[in-house]
């Protein structure tokens, strides 16, 4: 539980275990505020990895560039795990042992699962010191680069060889003997003659086919990231359109 006391726009929070201490604690700061013997800490003291993590989505929704659905999902993560660590807390060890906790835990993930937590990390801690927070801004970055170090894996393997002609038959065979509403075997072989990714293909509707042409919406942008559509008649919103032609 985090109580916070906010005096003359600047706010005093501490974190405590139980409900009651918080609120004991509260009831004692709003005592010294009325005896005169209330003190104030730096605005940093108080602060904790939630308010970070808000700090950056309220951030990214003001202009209009909302994370993806990986990004928020580590984040929520991240803020349900860490959420009441103090920011002076988390340092390249706090983040480092972060890391190797999760590929230790019951249901261990690999070391680039791992270390990737560290990426989202860094993107929240370098927000809050441009937004003019004191944090180690680069300390999940230079625990990745400990672990590196260290021998562990903290990217993902490369592809080495594609699917071979026979593996495929008998994979679009196993498809095909599927019984589920959807046609299976379609969509993979749609899926292997477009590129198209698996939110693609579910979300295209009726009226963005023309032809053969299909308008493909939510299409992931190869440098900014940023998802992009428009309608089936060529119209859109401002955005640039994608489409596939068959």
């Amino acid at each position: 539980y985090t109580a916070r006391v906010r005096l003359e726009g600047v706010e005093k929070t501490k974190t405590f275990s139980t409900k009651a201490s918080a609120q004991a604690w509260a009831r004692a700061q709003e005592g010294a505020i009325e005896t005169g013997e209330f003190r104030l800490e730096a605005p940093d003291a108080g602060r904790i990895f939630a308010d970070a993590v808000e700090l950056l989505m309220k951030h990214r929704k003001r202009i209009g560039r909302p994370p993806g659905k990986t990004f928020a999902g580590t984040l929520a993560r991240l803020k349900d795990q860490h959420g009441l660590e103090p920011l002076r807390n988390m340092t390249v060890s706090f983040w480092r042992r972060h890391a190797i906790g999760r590929m230790s835990a019951k249901k261990p993930v690999t070391s680039q699962t791992a270390v990737g937590d560290l990426l989202y990390a860094a993107s929240v801690m370098r927000h809050a010191r441009r937004e003019g927070w004191t944090v180690e801004a680069e300390a999940p970055a230079q625990a990745r680069s400990q672990l590196r170090d260290e021998g562990l894996r903290v990217v993902s393997r490369t592809r080495d060889r594609r699917i071979s002609d026979d593996e495929l038959r008998r994979l679009l065979a196993a498809c095909d003997e599927v019984e589920t509403a959807l046609p299976l075997g379609d969509i993979v072989r749609f899926a292997l003659a477009t590129a198209m990714r698996r939110g693609e293909i579910l979300a295209l509707r009726w009226g963005d086919i023309n032809g053969r042409v299909a308008m493909v919406r939510g299409r992931k942008h190869p440098r900014d990231r940023e998802r992009v559509d428009g309608a089936a008649d060529g119209s859109h919103s401002g955005k640039p359109r994608s489409w596939f032609a068959s």
